[in-house]
């Protein structure tokens, strides 16, 4: 802390993508690229959950995502919710990574 690095791995019919992007969790904006295209984001702790909230223009768009981290009492559950504002719509994705 105030550092953080996420790595994702990801693999789908378009083939496998891989990405890094650097946070400062104390409040100051980072910028990060997401497929060619700079993302502003601004991380921060709320209590315990770590909330990450970017910005990016795409082709004339911008589009928002709201993200927030929260790991279980019990450590054993990671939960990650993003939320997409988009001129599309509001979307909200939830990923629960569980330790074996």
């Amino acid at each position: 802390d105030p550092d953080l690095e996420i790595t994702t791995d990801q693999a789908g019919p378009q083939g496998e993508d891989k990405s890094t992007a650097k946070y400062k969790t104390d409040g100051s904006e980072s910028v990060n690229s997401m497929r060619g295209t700079d993302v502003k984001s601004k991380a921060g702790w709320d209590g315990d959950k770590l909330k990450i909230a970017s910005k990016l223009d795409f082709g004339g768009t911008e589009i928002t995502l709201d993200q927030t981290w929260e790991l279980s009492g019990d450590g054993n559950t990671l939960t990650n919710t993003l939320k997409i504002n988009s001129p599309q719509g509001e979307f909200e994705i939830v990923y629960l990574l569980r330790k074996q």
